[in-house]
């Protein structure tokens, strides 16, 4: 309630992920809230996660998934894994979680799971169904390149210390708006480079802003 009085336009988005270990009914209760949040995240597999296994099995998704739908509340589907935007499409397309429009955000570069290249974000862009909305995290030093992608692509920024908590090599970042100044700096440089080579290298910008609010209770 303190935030939304302050910024009463501010979208946010609880997580479901929690942490390793944790319960399916401990990572559900972000959407407990009062007011309920307007969207939360929703994991869209297991995978590893450095030495851990991230477990998310199909009746936990079907779960989260009902929750959602009962509540009125809009996923953003977190992709670790290139076979997790099938998973979800598919249940998706089942009526087991919310469908169109979807919002995605692509997690690359945990130790384990899909490597945060370039290539495989356009892989998964690619992929997702027309009219969606995406973004992409670059976990730790992937940050920042994986942002200024996103921006020449037309997706969507993800910032903040839960990915990243440097500036560069052994430069921590002393707040919060320092990070966001370099990730808005980067993907500037990065979309004035498509422009000068071409219209077809271009795409629409858009603006969303989002808190996150992290659910590690355990």
């Amino acid at each position: 309630e303190a935030i939304l009085k302050v910024c009463p336009d501010v979208i946010l988005i609880p997580s479901t992920g929690g942490a390793v270990g944790m319960t399916p009914d401990e990572r559900l209760q972000s959407t407990d809230t009062d007011p309920l949040p307007e969207m939360a995240t929703l994991d869209c597999g297991t995978c590893n996660f450095g030495d851990e296994i991230f477990d998310n099995t199909m009746p936990t998704m079907r779960a989260f998934g009902k929750r959602m739908i009962e509540r009125g509340i809009k996923p953003e589907y977190e992709c670790f894994e290139m076979g997790h935007l099938d998973t979800i499409l598919t249940m998706a397309r089942k009526g087991e979680v919310p469908g169109a429009p979807m919002q995605f955000n692509f997690v690359l570069g945990v130790p384990g799971c899909t490597p945060a290249t370039v290539a495989n974000l356009c892989w998964l862009v690619n992929g997702i169904p027309a009219g969606s909305t995406w973004t992409v995290t670059g976990v730790g030093r992937n940050a920042f390149p994986m942002a200024a992608a996103a921006i020449a692509m037309g997706g969507n920024v993800r910032v903040g210390f839960e990915d990243n908590l440097y500036l560069s090599k052994g430069v921590l970042a002393k707040r919060r708006t320092c990070r966001e100044s370099r990730q808005i700096s980067q993907g500037t440089r990065q979309t004035n480079s498509n422009k000068r080579r071409g219209p077809r290298h271009s795409r629409p910008q858009t603006k969303k802003i989002t808190i996150f609010l992290l659910n590690f209770q355990k």
